[in-house]
């Protein structure tokens, strides 16, 4: 794409209202998220209306530049990286439009965060269901670009689910809103659409039929439904598309009513493979949730609050956190009580408890939400990873899976640890791994292709709720044989050129996730004359373990 510092960047930053970036120390500052990536964009633009964004679109087009939309940065995958022009909401088009009590519905701009959202929701009844670990702080536009869902999926689904409108800027600079598409009659669509919607007539058997029988699924792009009742609905395709298709301006979701009661079955087991089956028996009781903690998580937690200590055992494997709501107490703690006769009755769990209150309820999902800051405190070298921690498969094959993985780390040798959401089948999978040891950066592919061959051949896929990124699109292809030309097709109907987030979701480099690591085989420290600060750990250390809790999502 030529020498991007020759670009006239100054001309841009006249055509917008927000704040236009190209200096080193403010490139550098977008050049991470939340993933294991690195990667400098040419300048940044915090645009404060639609009109910025379109201004920018046509800018790179003009200068054949790529965009690279970003919400709060907490993606895993590195979705938010490019080396054009990154489009952060962050800053000025983060506000909430309006919520309607009585419609039940949010409007909002796509760098509001979910965190700010439940607050204004606080006292009105209503709730937003998707709630991603990140959610204190996640973007309502990134969330929409992964179509997240979170701990309560199985029951309350993915934002896909709740997104009614949204205003979009193309790849041509063009201004669309989905709800006018979807009021629009085939024949009288414009085009790009219209040739959309050709494509999905033509092939709508074999979409319909080509996808894993699993609920959750952000692998490729979802093709299915894409027109229901003579109308094109681009809800489901642009949830989840990671901003390769379009960069969402203007959002507006429904909200529920939110239930008054939960319960919360806390159940302890010595193996795996046991809370496997207990998932499988609890839920045709519809659950609202199940969570499972391995013994990594365990012990921290243990270690860090003297009340968790009394309540977890020592020793055990894992811990299930079955959740019901409802409308009255007794529904729930009904249920509650249900489940842990059906678990008595089976011998799985060497313990099992109901939590009532609120405070025991609170202070387990805090463990759970706090996975990731809780497992940056392991020691040494060795670091969590975000490689393989979105594999997905049909709850029936859990046990399987849980075997798969167990053999695959520990026959290279690789300390994991294990959490999410069993109830949708949905595992977060994190090796320890240094990237500073070649030794282990060239295990980075050895593991994801161990993993994509167990979960394919399950019957599952390799990206459930955080979306294919860097990390993962390499294997999208290989997901769908079938599907990938038309995925192809989709993409040169909406993004002709390739601008919009080129080396995600349609890109085919297999070793992809090697490149523009944040560390990697040739990272070296340099050695220092001498430090003003002083940690236990040594100075390289501390710098190291901040950057990356800095962009860990909570």
């Amino acid at each position: 794409m030529g020498d991007l510092k020759s670009y006239p960047f100054f001309s841009l930053s006249a055509q917008v209202a927000g704040d236009l970036v190209d200096d080193a120390i403010g490139l550098q500052m977008l050049a991470s998220d939340a993933s294991i990536f690195s990667l400098a964009p040419a300048a940044v633009v915090y645009p404060q209306c639609s009109a910025d964004v379109v201004a920018t679109v046509d800018f790179a087009r003009r200068h054949g530049l790529s965009i690279h939309p970003r919400g709060a940065g907490s993606g895993l995958c590195g979705s938010a990286l490019g080396s054009g022009i990154v489009i952060d909401f962050t800053r000025y088009m983060n506000r909430l439009i309006r919520i309607d009590v009585e419609g039940k519905t949010v409007e909002c701009e796509p760098g509001y965060r979910l965190g700010e959202l439940e607050t204004a929701l606080s006292g009105s009844g209503l709730f937003f269901p998707p709630d991603p670990s990140s959610g204190e702080y996640a973007s309502l536009g990134g969330m929409m670009a992964t179509n997240a869902s979170g701990a309560h999926a199985v029951k309350y689904g993915n934002v896909a689910d709740y997104l009614l409108d949204a205003e979009v800027v193309l790849a041509s600079g063009r201004m669309v809103r989905l709800e006018t598409l979807a009021a629009t009659p085939l024949d009288r669509l414009p085009d790009p659409f219209r040739r959309l919607a050709a494509c999905y007539l033509e092939h709508r058997q074999t979409i319909e039929s080509a996808y894993p029988a699993v609920k959750h699924n952000v692998a490729g792009y979802n093709l299915r439904g894409l027109v229901q009742d003579e109308r094109l609905h681009l809800q489901h395709l642009l949830c989840g598309a990671e901003g390769t298709l379009g960069i969402a301006t203007r959002l507006c979701f429904r909200l529920l009513n939110k239930p008054a009661h939960e319960s919360l079955v806390v159940a302890f087991f010595d193996a795996i493979d046991k809370a496997a089956l207990a998932v499988q028996a609890i839920l045709p009781m519809r659950p609202a949730g199940i969570e499972v903690m391995d013994k990594s998580l365990l012990e921290l937690a243990r270690a860090s609050d003297p009340l968790l200590r009394k309540r977890i055992p020592a020793g055990i494997d894992n811990v299930l956190m079955v959740e019901f709501d409802g409308p009255s107490r007794e529904i729930t703690e009904g249920l509650g009580r249900q489940a842990l006769d059906l678990l008595s009755l089976k011998g799985w769990p060497s313990q099992a408890h109901l939590a009532v209150s609120k405070a025991e309820q609170a202070r387990f999902w805090a463990i759970r939400k706090a996975a990731v800051p809780i497992l940056y405190k392991l020691k040494g070298e060795k670091k969590i990873l975000a490689l393989i921690e979105d594999a997905v498969v049909p709850t029936e094959r859990l046990v399987d899976y849980f075997r798969g993985i167990y053999d695959l780390l520990n026959r290279h040798g690789v300390r994991f640890v294990v959490y999410g959401h069993i109830a949708k089948g949905l595992l977060h999978t994190r090796p320890l791994l240094n990237l500073t040891d070649p030794a282990d950066v060239r295990l980075l592919k050895v593991l994801a292709d161990g993993v994509f061959d167990l979960v394919n051949g399950l019957g599952g896929v390799v990206s459930g709720e955080h979306g294919d990124g860097r990390l993962r699109s390499a294997y999208v292809r290989r997901q769908y044989p079938t599907l990938f030309p038309l995925f192809q097709t989709v993409k040169g109907l909406l993004d002709p050129e390739r601008r919009m987030n080129p080396m995600i979701k349609t890109a085919t480099t297999p070793d992809q996730m090697t490149h523009n690591l944040r560390y990697g085989e040739h990272y070296r420290r340099k050695a220092l004359s001498a430090t003003q600060l002083n940690w236990p750990a040594g100075w390289h250390q501390a710098i190291e373990a901040a950057t990356v809790a800095v962009n860990a999502p909570p």
